[in-house]
C-alpha cells in the first residue's frame, strides 16, 4: 500500500483530517497501527472509534450487537433460531429399514416438507409401508432417543400384528367357505 493509500485509510477509519492522518503516519515511519495509536494518544480520535488494521480494513467491519429491544435484534434472533432449526433438521435422519436391513435415510426436513407438503399422499404412503414390513427409526444428535424410537417400534409392531389378524382371519373364513361347500 503506498503513502497515499494509507494516509486515506487512515482518515477513512479514524475520522481525522487529511494533514492530521499524513503527520501521524509521517510520525510513525508510516506505520498505520502505531499512527492509531498517535491519534488517540493526541485525543485526535475517541477511543470507541471503529478502527480496523491493513488486513482487517479489506474484510468486512465487525457488526455491533443489537439489544433486545431492536426490531433488527428480534429479527436477528428469529431468523437465528430458524438457521438452528434448519440445521437441526438437515443433521437429524430417518432411517428407512426393511428385514433388519436400512433402505435408505432422509434428513427429517424432507420428511417434514412431505407430510406438510403433500400430506393425502405422504401420510397414507407411511401407513401403509408399516404393513409391508418397513420400520422407520430416527439418528441423528437430537433425535437418538429411545422413547422415540420406542414408539416408531410399537407402531411396526402394531401393524405387524393388524397384519398377522387379517390374514389370520381371511384363512380362517376360507377355511369356513371350503367345509360349507364340501358339506
Amino acid at each position: 500500500m503506498d503513502h497515499l493509500d494509507m494516509v486515506e485509510k487512515l482518515k477513512e477509519k479514524t475520522g481525522v483530517t487529511y494533514e492530521e492522518a499524513r503527520a501521524a503516519l509521517e510520525a510513525c515511519d508510516w506505520d498505520l497501527l502505531d499512527a492509531v495509536v498517535h491519534l488517540e494518544r493526541n485525543n485526535k480520535i475517541s477511543g470507541g472509534a471503529m478502527v480496523y488494521t491493513t488486513q482487517e480494513a479489506e474484510e468486512e467491519p465487525p457488526r455491533q450487537k443489537k439489544h433486545k429491544g431492536d426490531d433488527e435484534g428480534a429479527w436477528g434472533r428469529f431468523f437465528q433460531g430458524l438457521g438452528k432449526l434448519l440445521h437441526q433438521s438437515l443433521v437429524n435422519t430417518i432411517e428407512v429399514s426393511r428385514k433388519g436391513e436400512v433402505l435408505f435415510s432422509l434428513p427429517i426436513l424432507v420428511i417434514v416438507l412431505l407430510v406438510f407438503g403433500i400430506p393425502p399422499v405422504a401420510i397414507p404412503l407411511i401407513i401403509v409401508s408399516l404393513f409391508f414390513g418397513f420400520q422407520y427409526t430416527f439418528r441423528g444428535p437430537n433425535l437418538e432417543r429411545e422413547d422415540i424410537n420406542r414408539v416408531m417400534s410399537k407402531a411396526s409392531e402394531a401393524a405387524d400384528h393388524l397384519k398377522q389378524e387379517v390374514a389370520r382371519e381371511m384363512h380362517d373364513r376360507k377355511e369356513r367357505r371350503e367345509d360349507d361347500e364340501d358339506a
